[in-house]
């Protein structure tokens, strides 16, 4: 008579298979990007090194001279 039950094996929303169900313009369109708080460490980490070299340069640079 009714609507015949959705197989066990069948979820309705297809998409939720998939880890990643949003598309990566979906994501740009909703102000997110694929970005991890790693890729921000990353960038962090990478601005310290640039300092620290611009330092050691200058350190050395006075031992120079001195």
């Amino acid at each position: 008579m009714g609507r015949p039950a959705d197989s066990a094996g069948e979820s309705p929303n297809p998409d939720a298979e998939r880890p990643d169900a949003r598309s990566e313009e979906q994501e740009v369109a909703a102000g997110r990007t694929a970005a991890t708080p790693f890729f921000a460490l990353g960038g962090v980490a990478f601005l310290i090194a640039c300092v620290v070299a611009v330092l050691i340069a200058v350190v050395v640079l006075a031992m120079y001279l001195a």
